[in-house]
């Protein structure tokens, strides 16, 4: 419940006009943490890119937000959606203003191009033209093929696998930790909430403080 709450109140309170400006790299860690600050266990040590992992990292959306609103665009432009839409022409000329200099730092985003252009180094993402993507795994994703909705899930899965990378790294693996298995018994109807603490605390590296 207190998730459910954290996701429909301080979640999109927090990522208004994430489309436009992205979340840097503090942001974004602040979001983090204020989400695992709802979640249990609430003990010492706990791994925050583990719970993040458990729960499907639901601030993947407002990190990839300025990668979808740009989509959005160049979709609604290929479909013809309304006449006021902006022409491919118009639509490359925006991409080569940002995308033909140096990337910026965080701090230096001015618009939704370059929170785009940030946002997609940060998941481990290219862009090779206005309506080409490369994915971290190394496939072409062209904006006018792929469907919004489609490009969703893929961003989803990227943000996940970067939190994946990210444990890897930290605990000396050689390649992503996978933890499928922990997430699908954590959904399973087999097992009672007090069963479902312990495997989170385990999987999360939860210490609890001795009594004696």
């Amino acid at each position: 419940r207190a998730r459910n709450i954290w996701c429909s109140g301080p979640l999109p309170a927090s990522s208004y006009a994430s489309e436009i400006h992205g979340v840097s790299d503090t942001e974004l860690l602040s979001l983090r943490r204020s989400f695992a600050s709802v979640l249990k266990p609430r003990a010492g040590d706990r791994s925050l890119s583990i719970l993040l992992l458990l729960e499907e990292d639901p601030t993947w959306l407002v990190q990839v937000s300025p990668i979808l609103r740009w989509h959005k665009e160049v979709w609604n432009t290929r479909m013809a959606v309304h006449s006021s839409t902006l022409s491919f022409q118009q639509l490359r000329s925006a991409w080569d203003s940002v995308f033909s200099v140096r990337e910026k730092t965080w701090r230096s985003v001015s618009g939704p191009i370059s929170a785009m252009r940030k946002s997609l180094s940060r998941i481990g993402w290219e862009m090779v033209d206005f309506i080409t993507l490369i994915s971290d795994q190394g496939h072409d994703i062209s904006l006018t093929l792929q469907s919004p909705g489609m490009l969703r899930l893929l961003l989803k899965d990227a943000v996940l696998r970067q939190l994946e990378r990210q444990i890897g790294e930290k605990n000396n693996f050689p390649n992503r930790a996978c933890f499928d298995i922990v997430v699908k018994h954590l959904h399973s109807k087999r097992y009672t909430p007090l069963e479902k603490g312990v495997l989170r605390s385990v999987a999360s590296g939860a210490h609890w403080t001795r009594l004696y």
